[in-house]
């Protein structure tokens, strides 16, 4: 009978590490994603390092491809998906690589001081589902492949290009791209008007938390 991973089981401490520390998750160039649904869409397209399961999910991971399959107690999984009730899967993926070249793009979401992993993860499934074309992460923004922020954007940065940079880059990348640098305030225009034109050449619309506006 095979023996469950417990909380001292090296490939449990490695994972935790791997979900709770940033240095050491993008070392590893590898990320936590926790959800059932979420690993079940995901492996339909990227196989797993590592897959953990409880007992009675079992059946729920077969057809998953995985480098290393492990049943787990309930306790290992919220411990390494960082949330106190939790009974699903858990797996490892590679990190999606910043794209340096972001050619032919018109709808560019900028973020910037969202420090809240969830936020940040909504704000990222927004863009998905809205069809921004891209994203660009500012250096004052949380680590959108935290497990929570990636559960959050419901695996966002698997489906969108994204790139890292300062905003000096992002001025120059706007301007290569005739991609006007919007913000929402409100003395701005009303997009919701029937007067308003859309720039033609796109936009690049930078989104911070309202403390840091």
């Amino acid at each position: 009978m095979r023996r469950a991973l417990r909380p001292k089981s090296p490939i449990v401490q490695e994972l935790v590490r791997i979900a709770t520390e940033r240095a050491f998750r993008h070392n590893r160039k590898r990320c936590v994603v926790a959800g059932t649904k979420l690993i079940r869409d995901l492996g339909q397209r990227y196989p797993f390092y590592d897959l953990l399961y409880s007992k009675d999910h079992e059946d729920l991971s077969r057809g998953i491809r995985a480098e290393a399959k492990y049943l787990a107690e309930p306790q290992c999984l919220r411990r390494i998906a960082q949330v106190r009730e939790f009974d699903g899967l858990v797996g490892t993926l590679d990190l999606p690589e910043s794209r340096e070249d972001l050619a032919d793009i018109r709808l560019l979401l900028c973020l910037d001081y969202i420090e809240d992993p969830g936020l940040l993860g909504t704000l990222l499934r927004t863009a998905v589902a809205f069809q921004w074309q891209a994203v660009y992460l500012l250096p004052n923004t949380a680590d959108p492949f935290d497990p929570l922020c990636i559960r959050a954007s419901q695996g966002a940065l698997f489906e969108i290009p994204h790139r890292r940079g300062s905003m000096a880059t992002l001025q120059k990348l706007c301007k290569a791209r005739r991609l006007p640098l919007c913000v929402s305030h409100s003395e701005g225009t009303d997009i919701g008007s029937a007067a308003y034109q859309p720039p033609q050449t796109g936009m690049a619309l930078l989104l911070r938390e309202e403390y840091a506006a």
